[in-house]
């Protein structure tokens, strides 16, 4: 039976989001998707019968130039609908991410303008709709004591999006590296007036600026 449409648009906005203009293992879209080898390995050739990646038995995929706007398209969607399920029904940024998935499946060009016209550039976690991301640099690599300002968070998922947003790790929020603790465990952050330990696997989603007007 052939696999559902959407399923093969989940595959190419996976790709994407790993590598842009690179090749993606089989191991990388394993973990990222969820699903077994054999799953993945099929799934890649009919993308690739459709011409939508390059596909390499046992090495992976690469996006080709159609499949690289179709995956950009979805994004765009996804976040366009991430901003309407925040700022006009209210729902967590969270849940918004869970929600956001079904949406860019169905939603029309036309409604797709209407929205991307009437709405912030950014996503509720601060990625562009359009254009280029702010140059940021993640949490992990930030000095101790240096003030910086969230941007945006990368690699959504829910789970890690609840958390930050428990701790107002959010677009927006002020934030200090006070510590690090060796061996490559937890950093210990300071958020506004309340501080907390932060696994790096976690805080290298959190992308900051530095805060230049502060010393």
């Amino acid at each position: 039976m052939e696999q559902r449409f959407e399923s093969q648009e989940e595959y190419l906005e996976q790709i994407y989001r790993i590598s842009p203009e690179g090749r993606v293992s089989f191991s990388e879209l394993v973990k990222a998707l969820g699903v077994t080898a054999p799953s993945v390995s099929e799934m890649c050739r009919n993308l690739a019968a459709k011409g939508l990646v390059v596909y390499t038995p046992r090495v992976g995929v690469t996006l080709t130039d159609e499949g690289r706007n179709v995956a950009r398209k979805l994004i765009r969607r996804h976040r366009l609908a991430e901003r309407l399920l925040t700022d006009l029904v209210g729902l967590p940024w969270e849940r918004a991410h869970e929600e956001a998935c079904k949406y860019e499946h169905i939603m029309s060009d036309e409604v797709e303008e209407l929205l991307a016209g009437s709405l912030p550039d950014t996503c509720p976690h601060g990625n562009p709709i359009d254009g280029e991301a702010v140059e940021a640099e993640p949490l992990t690599s930030l000095n101790l004591n240096v003030p910086a300002e969230v941007v945006r968070i990368e690699r959504e998922e829910s789970r890690i999006l609840k958390y930050l947003a428990h701790l107002g790790l959010v677009p927006g929020a002020s934030v200090r590296v006070l510590d690090r603790a060796p061996l490559n465990g937890p950093l210990l952050i300071s958020v506004g007036d309340a501080n907390y330990a932060l696994g790096p696997e976690v805080a290298d989603r959190v992308m900051v600026r530095r805060d230049v007007s502060c010393k």
